[in-house]
């Protein structure tokens, strides 16, 4: 089956887009070290509101990523397959959220499971019980983990109801009771990290709040989930931020040992003062460096990316995360290496 046509489809956006939007003022091709001073940054410092460039706000919350979906062969009942089925699937939703009708239709086709249905990409049945992606990673985030430069588009995607993996994945029923819970506990830790306290989670987080959260994610309304959010994130003492809510996902792409993963995740200040030095802006490349290091001579630099695009190493964080955060409220950064010797 064909892919939907191109005009209906908002990919992630390049450097290329974002820059055009004008989130960021203009730079030399020699000013992408996380040395480079911060300075031009200044008067675009957001709010604990997360305010940015409407146009690209904008962008990232209608991006979309076109998905083909296909039954898998061990979990199919009938003589013949059914058709794939094509999503266009919110970046900033989860995979069980946004293809919770295409499971059910592919559902009347495969073997009956009281286990949830999960998906992989298209490879062999071991491969794929030890690759599981992952439903508690936005979908923009898992392609960006999964894909490579070879990867087309559609993302074609097996879905599994039987042969659950639960020594990988966290136990998930039929119903998206599960995600929801996942989504909900990610706001509360970037709420608290935000904030410093767990007061504006307790109070803020009601049960109708939080439904009408989830419902925003179930229709891919990012600037409607952000609407809800708003007021839980302007700050009560005019302190601002405390810190910044970030998972970094740091990526070995090894042609011998498949892909290596590892997720870190730590709250991050806004400002470091360094020794005899005034105080400076936390910026990406700063905190790759912190929380990756490693020897330059002996492992190649990687590519950072930020909601599918590449950004200045020099973009103070805090910026950055008013800009590019998810609706969750954390900033996802991807660090993938090149093949290396573990």
């Amino acid at each position: 089956m064909s892919s939907p046509p191109n005009s209906s489809i908002s990919p992630p956006p390049d450097s290329q887009t974002l820059l055009s939007h004008n989130p960021l003022p203009q730079f030399s091709k020699n000013s992408c070290s996380s040395k480079t001073t911060e300075a031009p940054y200044q008067q675009h410092r957001p709010s604990l509101t997360g305010a940015a460039p409407i146009s690209l706000r904008h962008t990232l919350h209608s991006g979309h990523l076109p998905l083909l979906l296909q039954l898998s062969s061990s979990s199919l009942s009938s003589p013949h397959p059914p058709p794939a089925i094509p999503v266009l699937a919110p970046r900033c939703s989860y995979l069980h959220v946004c293809c919770a009708d295409a499971l059910s239709s592919l559902a009347k086709f495969a073997v009956q499971s009281f286990e949830g249905a999960w998906f992989s990409e298209q490879s062999s049945e071991e491969d794929c019980q030890k690759c599981p992606l992952r439903w508690t990673i936005p979908v923009g985030v898992l392609f960006d983990i999964r894909s490579k430069p070879t990867t087309g588009l559609p993302w074609i995607l097996d879905i599994h109801f039987i042969r659950y993996p639960h020594t990988v994945l966290p136990p998930l029923s039929s119903s998206l009771t599960e995600v929801r819970r996942s989504h909900l506990h990610a706001l509360k830790q970037s709420l608290y990290i935000l904030h410093g306290n767990a007061s504006v989670a307790l109070t803020g987080l009601t049960r109708s709040v939080s439904e009408s959260l989830f419902e925003s994610l179930r229709k891919g309304d990012g600037e409607g989930h952000a609407r809800v959010l708003r007021s839980m994130l302007t700050p009560t003492d005019g302190r601002g931020i405390r810190s910044i809510p970030v998972r970094m996902y740091v990526i070995f792409d090894d042609n011998e040992n498949g892909q290596v993963l590892q997720c870190l995740q730590r709250p991050v200040y806004p400002n470091f003062e360094e020794v005899g030095k005034r105080t400076k802006s936390m910026t990406l490349g700063r905190l790759v460096d912190d929380w990756i290091g490693g020897d330059e001579d002996s492992v190649k630099k990687p590519s950072v990316t930020v909601q599918g695009a590449k950004v200045p190493l020099q973009v103070p964080l805090e910026n950055l995360w008013g800009w590019m955060h998810h609706p969750d409220l954390f900033l996802y950064v991807i660090v993938r290496f090149g093949r290396v010797n573990l």
